[in-house]
């Protein structure tokens, strides 16, 4: 049975996706918290002062739906009249989850910052406000408004041995960049979520330690490349 390390924060969504993987493809996951989310809150008083001027409301992680979510929700702002835009299925399931919307979302073929731009250029006549990480790739168009709601911050100084894995899954290119100045790890390959944290795990290891990235740069994707190999 394959062991797998996968570089997440310890959230009850990480550890019940963690039960689900294992039991669905007959492995073994660790998950190891590289870095944590601090909530900019002077960013999101700021959102909330201009939201009304946007067609659609954009996230590009779970955790953004989250902590809008969170911030919203003993002030009694009405999202339902609004449209939604998700990086990804399992963000734009969460959107539904905790706005209680069933209508469409939209979302990019890809699941990264270059398709969801690509995606957004065809809605010129609508203003589209994103909330999202400080650390994303920007979208720099001209309708859309980027707010940065957290970031991410190292939870570990000083090198940390972490054994030894069949494989270890990157999720990110900061926490790819925190993993190697902080932990060592013994494993086959290295799996990158998608191709920005790819051109970073190449400064690091070797080609050949490498899996190439899922198709559709999500954890259950990258687990499904480890289990095809």
């Amino acid at each position: 049975m394959d062991r797998i390390l996968l570089t997440r924060p310890q959230s009850e969504e990480n550890k019940e996706l963690k039960k689900i993987l294992e039991k669905e493809y007959d492995v073994l996951i660790d998950i190891v918290e590289v870095v944590r989310i601090q909530v900019l809150y002077d960013n999101l008083n700021s959102a909330m002062e201009i939201i009304d001027k946007f067609d659609y409301i954009g996230f590009t992680s779970q955790n953004g739906v989250k902590i809008f979510f969170d911030f919203i929700k003993d002030r009694n702002f009405f999202v339902r009249d609004k449209e939604f835009i998700a990086i990804g299925s399992m963000t734009a399931k969460k959107i539904k989850e905790l706005f209680g919307i069933q209508k469409e979302i939209i979302i990019p073929d890809k699941y990264d910052s270059e398709s969801l731009r690509r995606k957004l250029s065809y809605f010129t006549n609508k203003n589209i406000l994103i909330l999202r990480s400080m650390l994303s790739l920007p979208i720099d168009l001209p309708n859309v408004k980027e707010v940065y709601i957290y970031t991410l911050v190292p939870v570990c100084s000083g090198e940390k041995n972490l054994g030894s894995y069949d494989y270890v899954v990157l999720t990110s290119s900061f926490i790819t960049k925190v993993f190697f100045e902080n932990f060592v790890v013994d494993t086959k390959f290295f799996v990158p979520i998608g191709p920005t944290t790819y051109n970073v795990l190449v400064k690091y290891v070797e080609k050949s330690k490498i899996l190439n990235f899922p198709d559709n740069y999500t954890i259950r994707n990258a687990i499904e490349r480890i289990r095809s190999v």
